[in-house]
């Protein structure tokens, strides 16, 4: 996009549900809600997709109206404009590597890997658990990872990844490893009695 990343001045900030994001940069970029346009600071961070106005942003735009009823809200004199409530619609998040790692040939290793927040994650307690399916590796053509259950906190992970072709491959740092699910837990039933 050619934004001219700057340090940060925090290293991480805590979001609305107490988890932890690291924060590797900030940019200076003109933001548009409506017809509202404002000159903000975006925080730039390798855990999160997506973007969050906190309340330190919303303070600096002066009058914002809200109105919960129908489910909107304006900015000064701009437009009204719709917000979404509720849950999110996808409970997913993607799963990067967080290293470079060599797999060698119709082999599999064990790589570091780190989920991103999204709006699910940030905005109410995830599952404990998610699910990644196996898939095709972006990145490479036969190399596919593997079906795992992972705890959901947003922590550094192994996903087994399978290279099945003949010569060995790199999957490199930020490789995009495939999509975790929520998974809930089942609950086992109490045994019928038999008369």
């Amino acid at each position: 996009m050619g934004w001219e990343i700057h340090a940060a001045r925090t290293p991480r900030v805590n979001v609305a549900n107490s988890n932890v994001m690291t924060i590797s940069g900030v940019v200076r970029v003109p933001l548009r809600i409506g017809n509202h346009r404002t000159d903000s600071e975006i925080l730039i961070s390798p855990d999160f997709e997506g973007l969050i106005l906190g309340l330190d942003w919303i303070a600096q735009q002066g009058r914002l109206d809200w109105d919960t009823s129908r489910d909107r809200f304006r900015i000064g004199a701009s437009d009204w404009i719709q917000v979404h409530s509720g849950e999110p619609f996808v409970k997913v998040c993607r799963i990067f590597a967080t290293k470079d790692v060599v797999i060698p040939a119709r082999g599999q290793v064990n790589v570091a890997a780190r989920m991103l927040h999204n709006a699910w994650t940030c905005t109410m307690q995830p599952a404990s658990y998610g699910v990644i399916e196996s898939q095709p590796v972006s990145t490479v053509e036969h190399v596919y990872s593997g079906r795992t259950l992972l705890s959901t906190p947003m922590a550094d992970v192994q996903v087994p990844v399978l290279n099945a072709r003949a010569q060995e491959v790199t999957i490199i740092q930020g490789t995009l490893l495939g999509k975790v699910f929520t998974a809930e837990m089942a609950t086992k039933s109490p045994p019928r009695s038999v008369r």
